[in-house]
């Protein structure tokens, strides 16, 4: 007997606007990132990474996290809700941001998505600096004075 998978925390997805015909019935259930989710964006280096690189770090983020969920398909001549597979991912570039982003924790219009999850992996792939800039040594000495 198969054992079932248990998640302790799931987001559900809307999916709806996504492609032709899905409406409220199309969402997938995925896993929200955690802290060590967070860590490894923050980590990587993506200023080095070629943009396919980066696609792929992503796609692999949302695939790690997907459990399930129900899309519409087109088999020819009409519609069908069928189950979500993880090949339906990679169906546009605006399921693979959406997932991404609510995995993430991001509330965006999904216009908006390409944009932020690409800055998003650039601000946290910065080295925090402490240094005090010149501007700021000279606020600073003007108040002592």
């Amino acid at each position: 007997m198969t054992e079932v998978k248990r998640y302790a925390a799931v987001k559900k997805s809307s999916l709806t606007g996504l492609s032709e015909e899905w409406g409220e019935e199309c969402y997938a259930y995925v896993q929200p990132a955690t802290y060590a989710d967070n860590m490894a964006v923050t980590e990587a280096d993506f200023s080095t990474m070629k943009q396919r690189d980066q696609v792929e770090w992503q796609t692999k983020m949302v695939k790690d996290h997907f459990i399930s969920g129900k899309i519409k398909a087109f088999n020819g001549s009409e519609f069908e809700l069928v189950d979500m597979t993880l090949d339906d991912i990679d169906a546009s570039i605006a399921v693979n941001d959406k997932l991404y982003a609510d995995i993430m924790g991001f509330d965006l219009d999904p216009k908006d998505l390409r944009k932020a999850a690409m800055e998003s992996a650039l601000l946290t792939s910065e080295p925090n600096t402490t240094e005090t800039t010149s501007s700021e040594e000279s606020a600073q000495e003007s108040q002592t004075q």
